[in-house]
């Protein structure tokens, strides 16, 4: 939505997330499945002619979006038993 309102020549967005956990660099007890880090790694290819200002204004927006607010902040799951 941004890049057509600015008219910026954006042709295709491809986003990849993969997901794993990985120990904390400087973790002390390692050997324990709590010493590591929910880590999710995103990749994006950006296509069409855009320059480098341009690409991190969208990079910046990317690190906005809804998705990414939820996974960076507190997060409870409630299970209810259904009827």
């Amino acid at each position: 939505m941004y890049t057509k309102r600015k008219q910026w020549n954006l042709e295709h967005v491809a986003c990849h997330v993969n997901y794993d956990r990985q120990h904390a660099l400087d973790c002390e007890n390692c050997e324990l499945e709590t010493a590591k880090i929910d880590t999710f790694t995103r990749e994006i290819k950006l296509t069409g002619d855009l320059d480098d200002k341009q690409i991190q204004r969208i990079l910046q927006i990317a690190d906005k979006c809804p998705v990414h607010n939820t996974l960076h902040s507190k997060n409870q799951v409630l299970t209810k038993l259904m009827d």
